[in-house]
């Protein structure tokens, strides 16, 4: 027979579970470097690179094919992480030009120029890879590949492209 006495013992129990496994899920949140959606490099983990999308697509093709198609991206992969490394050099350079004492507005400029002609560079090579990629298959294996890498994840939020959405003028 379950007495008051009892009833309270119970919900004492339960108290003390139900704190326990709140606490283990707040450790776990609390000891990831950056908080959930950040990978062990600090970065936010986001949506997969194009290099490990157009991977993802080519499994999906014969064999032979496929191996000519990951020798084609792991090729062009090399010019584009180089590219994307000296992106996040800009963003450090940025960065430290915009919490300096005193602004320079020539050297944010120049920045600004320098990521432009980094993200061109970065696009042509995505071209040039995906031209190199449809030349090697067949119009079906085309369609097949490039209908897995479109369309694209979704976006997060308004920030992720601001220069779409109007919310960051250029700076002239």
């Amino acid at each position: 027979m379950i007495t008051d006495k009892n009833k309270r013992g119970l919900w004492g129990i339960l108290l003390v579970v139900s704190l326990m496994a709140n606490m283990f899920f707040l450790g776990i949140f609390i000891s990831h470097p950056h908080g959930p959606n950040f990978g062990p490099d600090g970065r936010p983990s986001g949506p997969p690179s194009h290099t490990n999308r157009m991977l993802d697509a080519a499994r999906d093709l014969p064999d032979g094919k496929r191996q000519v198609v990951e020798a084609i991206i792991k090729t062009h992969a090399t010019v584009m992480d180089a590219q994307m490394e000296k992106m996040h050099g800009l963003f450090e350079d940025m960065k430290k030009i915009m919490t300096a004492e005193t602004l320079d507005k020539g050297a944010l400029n120049a920045i600004h120029k320098q990521f432009d002609a980094t993200d061109m560079a970065l696009k042509n090579e995505m071209k040039s890879t995906m031209l190199a990629i449809a030349d090697a298959l067949t119009p079906v294996e085309r369609a097949a590949f490039f209908g897995h890498m479109f369309p694209r994840p979704p976006f997060d939020g308004p920030h992720d492209n601001p220069h779409d959405k109007n919310i960051i003028p250029p700076t002239e």
